[in-house]
């Protein structure tokens, strides 16, 4: 459930105060985050592009959601991917070991050029295998943009061909054009799913889905650990959609210990009274911020979060408005928590020249 946020029109220099900066480490919860404010290489590995081809990753604003990736596969070319949480700058990331337990969030909106729409399923995110694997992508999220289906989908061991092996966890219109949110929980494993050992979990835009696979559950046991080197890929991969020029839009992109790491952040909305005025505060790089809130909210705990989640201000069982003490170094984005005794608000604060 969404309320309305209203600030105050004060705001005003602040005295002496601790100096808070997003360059702050991951915290425990959060493995990696695919930061946008950085060089691509500082969160990913590379672009996977077809050989000899074009393709692109790019950091563009959205009206929305702030600053998000922009992967464009060209035409003639089948691939465009940002490949692997362990970055080229070989400082942090996240290596997949088995017997670990993740969640993998991000939002994603797809757009194809024209209007001849690919009727096939291509690949906005793979679980990928590297060497001698079996399944190859045990588990990857398919877009039929023409029949407007997304699909979880896994691949069983076995005989035969890849795409033989291939079948629907769960499916879930997505319309092109409009943002939606991903998280898998994936519990890594090489032992077969009937071991029950290693699993998938799926929640699309903050519902969690039945997974159809021999039984209908929200986790299905499965063989999630393919090979000695996994790693995940985001972007648009297929042959069927060689003839179409397709951009793949990213953002919020984070592996996590907990669901609510990542969930929390994708939970948020864009609210404009939270978008930090320009102004003379503000060309100081900092304020002190009171807010007004709906009798609703009352009481309530309160938290604000940087995006790798890390608690930057906290406070417990809050009965009056309350007024946010902190000073930035650089612009960014953050996470406004409120949690009242029935419901969890999620609000979106950007802090913008």
């Amino acid at each position: 459930m969404e309320k309305k946020i209203s600030t105050q029109a004060s705001f005003w220099f602040m005295g002496l105060a601790m100096l808070f900066s997003l360059a702050s480490p991951l915290t425990a919860e959060i493995l990696w985050y695919g930061d946008p404010e950085k060089p691509l290489e500082e969160s990913f590995r590379q672009l996977n592009t077809e050989a000899g081809e074009d393709g692109s990753a790019i950091v563009v604003n959205d009206p929305d959601y702030g600053k998000v990736w922009k992967v464009n596969k060209p035409k003639s070319s089948k691939r465009a991917e940002l490949a692997r949480t362990t970055p080229k700058s070989e400082v942090g990331g996240y290596t997949i070991r088995e017997g670990d337990r993740v969640f993998v969030g991000w939002r994603v909106k797809v757009e194809v050029a024209g209007s001849n729409k690919p009727d096939c399923g291509f690949a906005l995110f793979q679980l990928k295998s590297l060497g001698n694997a079996q399944q190859n992508h045990p588990v990857s999220l398919d877009y039929n943009v023409a029949k407007g289906v997304l699909a979880v989908q896994g691949i069983d061991q076995g005989s035969g061909s890849v795409d033989s092996r291939k079948f629907d966890f769960a499916t879930h219109p997505m319309k092109e054009g409009a943002w939606m949110t991903v998280v898998l929980g994936l519990k890594f494993s090489r032992e077969p799913k009937s071991k029950k050992i290693g699993f998938v979990e799926a929640w699309i835009n903050g519902v969690k889905r039945n997974l159809i696979h021999q039984n209908e559950q929200q986790q299905s046991y499965f063989r999630t650990h393919d090979d000695d080197l996994m790693y995940f890929k985001w972007g648009a991969y297929s042959a069927c959609i060689r003839s179409h020029d397709i951009n793949v839009y990213m953002g919020d992109m984070r592996v996590g210990t907990t669901l609510a790491s990542v969930m929390d952040p994708l939970q948020g909305k864009t609210n404009s009274a939270l978008k930090h005025p320009r102004g003379e505060a503000n060309q100081a790089k900092s304020f002190s911020r009171g807010f007004a809130l709906e009798p609703g909210f009352f009481p309530s705990d309160m938290s604000l979060m940087d995006v790798r989640g890390k608690v930057i201000w906290s406070r417990k069982n809050v009965t009056a408005n309350p007024i946010m003490e902190q000073e930035h170094r650089e612009n960014g984005m953050f996470i406004l928590k409120i949690k009242t005794e029935s419901e969890l608000h999620n609000f979106k604060w950007i802090n913008s020249k």
